[in-house]
């Protein structure tokens, strides 16, 4: 029998060493492709879970906004119903016709709900003191006073109209 040699069993195991290494490297390579893959679509589920948020975001902002521009212009009417009302039955008398009551209410408890929906800081206060300065009117001793309320309020829904304009057009 003849005796191999190292010459002639090297080639044998530098193949068999370069196969280990060549899959093993393959293994490797493979392994940080999946990984970087994996955090590829971790990340565009993320921005796409981010993207869908900032849309229901923008939508409930939006309705928000358009539910509120129509209470705040109702809620000048029925302040002006309660003007009239006073102005028929006497001032400090304090006593409104139980639909206008109700009607001023319920337009007041529409717009509370809807104010605590606004992001903008700015316009939510501009809406609590609209809200504040028509509560003030149920409870005006004189005409003269009614009528400083009367103009604050037609300034101040001026003033939360524009602002809520502005931003309804920035949703859009």
């Amino acid at each position: 029998m003849k005796e191999i040699g190292l010459s002639q069993i090297l080639p044998i195991i530098t193949l068999a060493i370069g196969s280990l290494l060549g899959s093993a490297q393959s293994f490797i390579s493979d392994l940080f492709r999946d990984k970087r893959q994996d955090k590829r679509e971790e990340k565009a589920h993320a921005l796409e879970k981010e993207s869908k948020i900032e849309e229901r975001r923008s939508t409930l902002q939006r309705e928000t906004l358009l539910n509120l521009q129509e209470k705040l212009f109702n809620l000048i009417k029925v302040t002006d119903l309660v003007y009239q009302e006073y102005d028929k039955s006497g001032w400090g008398n304090h006593v409104l016709n139980q639909a206008t009551s109700d009607k001023f209410k319920n337009l007041q408890s529409e717009i509370s709900i809807l104010r605590v929906r606004i992001l903008d800081n700015s316009l939510r206060s501009s809406v609590n003191k609209q809200q504040s300065i028509a509560f003030n009117l149920l409870f005006v001793k004189t005409q003269a006073i009614a009528k400083k309320l009367k103009k604050e309020l037609a300034e101040i829904f001026v003033t939360t109209n524009e602002k809520l304009g502005k931003l309804l057009r920035e949703l859009y």
